[in-house]
């Protein structure tokens, strides 16, 4: 790479860096893939020929995206933060280029000099008493380690060797270098312990570890806030003295422990150290690695003040919340001399003028390893890109969204308490075991507790409460909108929620607790509710699972075998469903059924009967009475269920797409999209619902299938994403052996016959779209599973699937596979193609033999436009242009439609040999890999794809779907509830529709694809509509209180209020969302005027 190209990549990386950022909110946090999805995409031995920068780039999204933890995601409430600014990130350019390991001074001064003066910077910011700068009399100083880790073991090793050498010399033996000088160091060595809280992070522990100590632990209490306490301390240093004769010589303050953020009782543990000599001795050191940012700011800047006197080291970590990537761990010391004596060791090829002199800084001598990163850069850029004003306030915004969590937790004394104090923005809380009974009339579930936090400050141990947490937290985990992490606290269970992040605000914070608090009640509500399974199979059953609505415990009647389980409702079912499934004693599933029921409903399969769920779950069961016989049939899945489209344009991969589904349903309700004139077959396919059309007669072409995706989208407006499966024409080539019967996902649609001739050759204008990010990332984990050891995966799974499909002997694999060389044809006709074959063997193309005779699955960019691609030199011309693997006619039709993944068979080499023998078996092929990809996607991943946003779309959500009754009866508090209940369906319409559509525009601008400018406009003005009839409408029901009745509910009323204000923060986020582009144009927001019609003919009779 030269300095040209490196140019045009660095560009390139920074703007995929840009935005990497912009799309974090929209990620899912914790990636999805298994162990070792990575080794199979990589290939064995490292390349022989260099790569172009856009191939390895292209890898990034491809292979490493997939497999990353979003640390700096708005939605990461996890163990810490792990801060990245822009400056920073320039910083780490720099260093790279400079790449000094800068040991010694004289290995580049300005490394050297720049991170004393840096250090000194950082103590003055953080308002560290005067001992710890390098200027101080008592030679003190920082140094940037890597890790809170590296500093702490660096700081034991110190203390060990100063403590070792005081106990040497008190006996008289003098340090001359001698054996015995050695041997009473090493026996010292024996004897001394480390000591840290119980608390404190485990790399304490390890530091004794690496150091060769002993370590022991001071323990701590709930009641005194998990904080190490002077009591405590003293009784674990007297027990190692005067029981176990041992000497401690280092120990561990915190500030901010892990678990809970507790800060240890730093006047009350100096005066124990001083209350005997050998304490005083006691190498303290303070590991404030996260909480230690907050000193820049005045409300905590009087803890530092515990460290003028008694304190030898103090650390904290500015890669966590103080706008530094990592690595950027500040170690102070108050005696610098200490760490030197402990760790320098200098050979003669180390020497230099300079640094014998002494009057210059080795770095080296700080730290354990010997060379160092010129880490000081990016620390100099942040704190002058922000100044302390800018750092003080990315702290305070962080305290301020952790003080909103915390309030709001405590807004819900019946769910939740709060475990320990919080602090430094994080909440440390568990839920209620009392939440699970039914509540008391004081609305708290009996609790003594009023606003969230346990009484007295101290939690007991509450097993049932233990098991409802875990179960709250692993199901927010397994859902990953949010990331959080547990931990156990004195045998309680805990939540940890701390949302720092430099992109989070309290739109995220307040979705956190929404996703908590939904979550929590799904759980309770589960708990709650007993079903009871009937079961009239003759054989035992292992595991029953059975959810109505939000889940439910599932429980066998009398005389039958069982097990509780709890199940989530899967994220693609609608609210008016249940499901039923049922696992045999051998753990394989062996039935899945749904239907469309309400709770409480008697529903049935051809195998199980449930009734209604009871709600208190000691009640006994009147069996005669209760269990009433099932209705006869099976309701069809709703119209709403089906989410994902499949397109195909010839009979042959139609009848393809029907071998693969698992089910398919003739009775589904289906509301036509004006003008649609397709005809669809619905289908299942494992726990997705999918809609495949009916080809017409000779529909071929981008303009044909955009028309079929324009109108399936129209009549299936919950649909997300459309898979386009069918047969095309391979493009083998030096770099890729595809053959007949291969596979190739389309991770690019390229139209490659889009374009101008100009006097420099072909230049093409068509734009080379891209599949969402979901399905890339699902085709990663699909790749896995096809390049694992059992190979011939996919080849059973077609050779399963033709066996029982109807004339499934027409789907079986051709035993022919010819490629001809370039400039060949035949002189007969194309149907005699094959038959002249076996006369021509020096016509074709010289190709080995493949391993194994399977389906091999591609992935890369098609080539799509509406030319037939039969012609081998342009085909390989084309090929070697833009790096096709085969050519179609549709995929980029659909694609400007909607989100669109191409998977096609390959039936010929796009040549002149063209013939159908290949056809049905390509197509299954097709078919089959798209059913795997499907089995590969949960169905909460297909949920969070956002819907597409267009005028026709809005017009039938506003008509039908979120179109409640406008005229509400009944009791007044029961009018009040409807009315919330009518903002809650255009709320949450609102949230799923508009603002993650939005989104993806803004995304689509910042990567500057002019075709959807004019599309982004138009959707700005439709926001600016929307906001103002949401509005109107809050303020129709919320104003006329006259109308309300006299004595509605209070309890109804506030959580109406509640409502209000949290569409008014998204009514703020639209409006910010639509300022990102400028102008006006004639909106296409007429398609709203139906709400605001409805809003006009709101009333309470």
């Amino acid at each position: 790479m030269d300095r040209e190209q490196f140019r045009v990549a660095a560009h390139a990386a920074i703007d995929d860096i840009i935005n990497h950022f912009d799309s974090l909110p929209d990620r899912r946090v914790l990636p999805t893939i298994e162990p070792g999805y990575l080794r199979p995409q990589i290939p064995e031995n490292p390349p022989i020929e260099p790569q172009e920068w856009s191939e390895i780039q292209a890898d990034i999204e491809s292979k490493i995206q997939p497999g990353l933890t979003h640390w700096q995601s708005p939605n990461f409430m996890a163990f810490f933060p792990a801060s990245v600014t822009y400056p920073s990130i320039l910083g780490e350019m720099y260093s790279a280029a400079f790449n000094a390991p800068a040991f010694n001074w004289i290995c580049s001064p300005a490394c050297t000099e720049l991170e004393t003066v840096i250090m000194d910077w950082v103590a003055k910011a953080l308002g560290l008493p005067e001992c710890f700068l390098s200027t101080s009399e008592n030679r003190g100083g920082g140094v940037i380690q890597g890790t809170a880790s590296e500093s702490a073991a660096t700081m034991l090793i110190a203390a060990r060797e100063r403590r070792a050498r005081e106990l040497t010399l008190a006996e008289g033996v003098k340090d001359n270098g001698s054996r015995e000088y050695e041997d009473r160091i090493c026996a010292h060595r024996a004897r001394l312990v480390a000591l840290s809280s119980d608390q404190a992070h485990s790399s304490i522990a390890k530091a004794a570890l690496v150091a060769g100590t002993r370590f022991r632990t001071v323990p701590s209490r709930l009641e005194d806030n998990m904080e190490m306490t002077g009591e405590s301390l003293r009784a674990t240093l007297t027990k190692i003295e005067e029981e176990e004769g041992l000497v401690p010589f280092f120990i561990t303050f915190t500030m901010g422990t892990t678990n809970t953020c507790a800060v240890d009782r730093f006047a009350e543990l100096k005066a124990v150290l001083n209350e005997k000599d050998s304490w005083k001795r006691i190498w303290v050191h303070i590991d404030a690695a996260y909480a230690g940012a907050a000193l820049v700011v005045d409300e905590y800047r009087h803890i530092a003040q515990n460290f003028a006197e008694g304190v030898d080291s103090f650390n904290m970590n500015m890669h966590k919340w103080l706008l530094v990537n990592f690595d950027a761990s500040c170690l102070f010391v108050r005696n610098r001399t200490d760490l030197t004596n402990a760790l320098d060791i200098t050979p003669t090829y180390l020497r230099n003028p300079y640094s014998e002199t002494g009057t210059v800084i080795d770095y080296r001598n700080w730290q354990i390893s010997l060379g160092r990163r010129f880490r000081s850069l990016k620390i100099w850029f942040v704190m002058r890109s922000y100044g302390l004003n800018g750092m003080k306030a990315h702290i305070h915004k962080g305290l301020a969204l952790g003080n909103l969590f915390t309030e709001k937790v405590k807004s819900r004394p019946d769910l939740f308490e709060i475990v320990t104090k919080p602090d430094f923005a994080l909440t440390v809380l568990r839920v209620r075991s009392s939440a699970a009974t039914p509540t008391a009339s004081n609305g708290t579930n009996g609790t003594n507790g009023t606003n969230g936090v346990t009484k007295h400050g101290v939690a007991q141990v509450d097993q049932k409460a233990n098991e409802i947490t875990k179960k709250v937290y692993e199901l927010i985990n397994s859902r990953g909108e949010i990331y959080l992490t547990s931990s156990v606290i004195a045998g309680i269970y805990v939540i940890r929620v701390v949302g720092v992040s430099t992109q989070a605000d309290e739109a995220h914070t307040l979705r956190a607790f929404d996703i908590l608090v939904n979550t929590t009640e799904e759980i309770l509500r589960a708990i709650r509710q007993r079903i009871i399974v009937i079961n009239p199979l003759p054989i035992p059953i292992a595991r029953i699972c059975v959810t109505a609505n939000v889940g439910s415990v599932a429980e066998s009647a009398t005389g039958f075998e069982g097990v509780d389980e709890h199940v989530e409702v899967p994220s693609f079912i609608a609210p008016d469903i249940g499901v039923l499934c049922i696992i045999g004693e051998d753990g394989m599933i062996m039935s899945t059924d749904i239907w469309a029921c309400e709770v409480g409903c008697h529903c049935c399969t051809d195998l199980f009967y449930f009734v209604t769920a009871i709600p208190d779950a000691s009640a006994p069961v009147n069996m005669a009475s209760e269990i009433t016989p099932p209705p006869a049939l099976k309701r069809s899945p709703l119209h709403a269920n089906f989410t994902i489209g499949w397109i195909c344009v010839l009979q042959k991969e139609y009848r393809a797409a029907l071998a693969i589904l698992d089910e398919t349903y003739d009775k589904v309700a289906l509301a036509r999209g004006e003008g649609d004139r397709n005809h669809y077959v619905l289908g299942r396919v494992g726990e997705h619902y999918v809609v495949i059309n009916l080809p017409p007669s000779g529909w071929h072409g981008r303009v044909r299938a955009s028309t079929i995706a324009h109108d399936m989208r129209s009549s299936f407006p919950r649909m997300r994403f459309v898979l386009i499966v069918g047969i095309a024409g391979g493009a083998p080539s030096p770099k890729e052996d595809i053959r007949l019967g291969d596979v190739v996902l389309g991770t690019q649609v390229v139209p490659w016959n889009t374009g101008k001739w100009t006097q420099h050759g072909f230049q093409r204008t068509g734009l080379t779209r891209a599949p969402p990010r979901e399905l890339l990332e699902a085709i990663t984990f699909l790749d896995q599973r096809f390049w694992s050891p059992d190979e011939l995966l996919l080849s059973k799974s077609i050779e399963c699937i033709a066996s029982k499909a109807p004339n499934g002997a027409a789907f079986l694999r051709p035993t022919r596979d010819r490629l001809y060389k370039q400039g060949f044809a035949h002189t007969e006709s194309i149907c005699d193609c094959l038959q002249a074959e076996s006369g021509l063997p020096e016509q074709l193309s010289p190709r080995g033999r493949r391993d194994g005779d399977h389906v091999r699955v591609f992935q890369g960019a098609i080539g799509s436009d509406d030319v037939v691609m039969k012609d081998a030199q342009t085909r390989d011309a084309v090929t070697k242009r833009e790096n096709i693997l085969c050519f179609e006619m549709e995929a980029d039709g659909v694609m400007g439609i909607m989100p669109c993944l191409p998977v096609r068979g390959i039936s010929d080499y796009a040549d002149e040999h063209k013939n159908d023998d290949w056809h049905l078996y390509a197509a299954l092929a097709a078919a089959t890999c798209a059913r795997e990809l499907l089995l590969s996607l949960s169905p909460g991943v297909v949920a969070r794809f956002p819907l597409a946003l267009t005028g026709d779309l809005v017009d039938r959500y506003m008509k039908g779907a979120v179109s409640s009754p406008n005229v509400f009866t009944g009791s007044e508090t029961e009018k009040l509830r409807q009315a919330r209940d009518t903002l809650i369906g255009r709320r949450d319409f609102l949230r799923e529709l508009i603002i993650p559509d939005i989104r993806q525009k803004q995304r689509t601008l910042r990567e500057n694809s002019p075709e959807l400018r004019d599309e982004m406009l138009r959707l700005q003005d439709s926001q600016k509509i929307l906001k103002k009839h949401l509005q109107d409408l809050y303020d129709i029901i919320l104003d006329n209180h006259d109308d309300l009745g006299p004595n509605p509910d209070p309890a109804v009323r506030e959580e109406y209020r509640n409502l209000r204000a949290q569409l008014q923060k998204d009514l703020e986020a639209i409006e910010s969302f639509a300022s990102i582009a400028g102008g006006t144009l004639k909106s296409t927001g007429d398609m709203l005027k139906h709400l605001a019609e409805d809003h006009e003919t709101l009333e309470i009779e």
